[in-house]
């Protein structure tokens, strides 16, 4: 980042911005993490590209969850939705309705949030995008099993792990793996 800085390159500076903020916000310190989301969603926004808007706010509105910043991430994946109709931009539109389900099932919506898994398996199948299929299955499976339906959790959980695979020892896999042997 200090060279990119050094040497005029916002648009990669801003890219990483976001992407420290996005991990600091899993590892800390949260005021640092919102701080480079605001920047660096700034600074993006400044070189007016539109180009992965839609999968940064995506990432920022996961970020602010994380951090405990319900309403500041409610806000950027709604302006994640509505930046990927616009732009039709759909690449990444099975984590939006992911994410938006998790920022759901943290209010406590937890219908609506299995509505947003629901959609995102299906937005994922659509598109081959099975790391993201896997995501999905994983979030609405925990749901169901904490919810008396863990035989029809560890089905479709299992289905979709046959489907797609498993990618070796990546965290998404080992999580998947061991959701399925507690469903069992």
């Amino acid at each position: 980042m200090p060279l990119l800085e050094e040497h005029g390159i916002a648009y990669y500076g801003a890219v990483g911005a976001l992407f420290k903020g996005y991990c600091l916000a899993e590892l800390g310190p949260a005021d640092a993490a919102k701080q480079l989301l605001r920047d660096g969603m700034t600074a993006y926004r400044a070189t007016a590209s539109g180009l992965f808007v839609s999968g940064f706010l995506r990432m920022s509105a996961e970020a602010y969850g994380r951090i405990g910043e319900p309403g500041t991430a409610l806000e950027c994946i709604r302006e994640s939705f509505s930046v990927m109709k616009e732009t039709s931009q759909y690449w990444d539109e099975a984590e939006i309705h992911r994410v938006y389900g998790g920022l759901l099932l943290a209010t406590g919506e937890r219908d609506r949030a299995a509505e947003q898994f629901q959609l995102s398996l299906a937005s994922a199948r659509q598109r081959g995008a099975g790391l993201w299929e896997l995501r999905a299955a994983c979030d609405l499976a925990r749901l169901r099993g904490e919810h008396g339906a863990r035989r029809e959790a560890y089905d479709l959980l299992a289905s979709v792990c046959e489907r797609v695979g498993m990618y070796g020892d990546v965290p998404d896999s080992r999580s998947a793996r061991a959701l399925l042997a507690n469903l069992n």
